[in-house]
């Protein structure tokens, strides 16, 4: 209730923003209202961390609401308005943001005077943009899906040409995609056996797969017989090419190189 205010007459609905702001909403007069309180937020997480094309670290928190640009060498910093990005990747002079929920992709321009990212797409089905990696001039964008379903997407968008955005639903059966690499015009790629909050894994282990991208096709998929690991994996992350030309990973805190050539 909100008696010192006419325009709210008797019961308003509620909500807390991100930015820990209280706003309210009558249905009756249709009149809403946001308020700053004097609160002071504690410092949250962080929750993913890239390298921009300004050469600045881009940073997201856990629970979502601010995002973070980072000077390593002047130590200098600026928050700015964003919700919880679980992937992020440069291309030309723009960084990308996969925000959670709803897998929504948003762009920033690093040289514009403001820190103001524009949503530019909306992943059909998923919920999570776990990784995104520019290949090509595109972003390639692994997914875990909503809430209750299993099965994640690989989405290729084209910033310049969005109407152009191709989507592979369910590229593993059943497992959503964690880890995306690129090598001589493959992509590889590593999933998790977990899908949205609230279901069971119907799969036993996570796998890597190897995706044509010219062609738009997998090639082959496979759980990798990793050295002295006793268990399945369950998720497999962080898959990057190293200057060894082999593609590193990590798995329930195992470390793992594989050659591209030989899998």
């Amino acid at each position: 209730e909100r008696p010192d205010n006419p325009d709210f007459p008797n019961l308003s609905l509620v909500t807390v923003q991100f930015s820990g702001a209280v706003t309210y909403m009558n249905l009756e007069t249709k009149k809403v209202e946001t308020v700053n309180y004097p609160i002071v937020g504690n410092p949250i997480p962080l929750q993913t961390m890239e390298k921009g094309p300004d050469g600045n670290l881009y940073l997201s928190g856990y629970p979502g609401g601010k995002g973070a640009v980072y000077n390593p060498e002047t130590n200098e910093s600026e928050t700015f308005t964003l919700g919880q990005a679980e992937g992020m990747a440069a291309l030309d002079d723009k960084m990308y943001f996969g925000v959670y929920p709803g897998a929504t992709i948003f762009e920033l321009d690093v040289n514009s005077p403001t820190l103001a990212p524009k949503q530019i797409y909306d992943i059909p089905n998923q919920d999570r943009p776990f990784v995104i990696r520019s290949i090509q001039d595109k972003l390639f964008i692994g997914t875990i899906p909503d809430y209750g379903k299993l099965g994640g997407s690989l989405t290729i968008l084209d910033p310049s040409s969005i109407e152009d955005t191709i989507l592979h639903e369910n590229v593993v059966h059943n497992q959503a995609i964690t880890g995306l690499a690129e090598k001589d015009g493959l992509l590889y790629g590593s999933t998790t056996v977990a899908g949205g909050l609230g279901i069971e894994p119907s799969e036993d282990a996570a796998k890597i797969f190897v995706w044509d991208i010219a062609k738009g096709e997998k090639i082959t998929e496979f759980v990798p017989e990793i050295p002295d690991m006793t268990i399945l994996p369950r998720m497999i992350s962080g898959m990057s090419l190293g200057p060894d030309d082999l593609l590193w990973s990590a798995t329930g805190g195992t470390i793992l190189a594989i050659d591209p050539e030989t899998l």
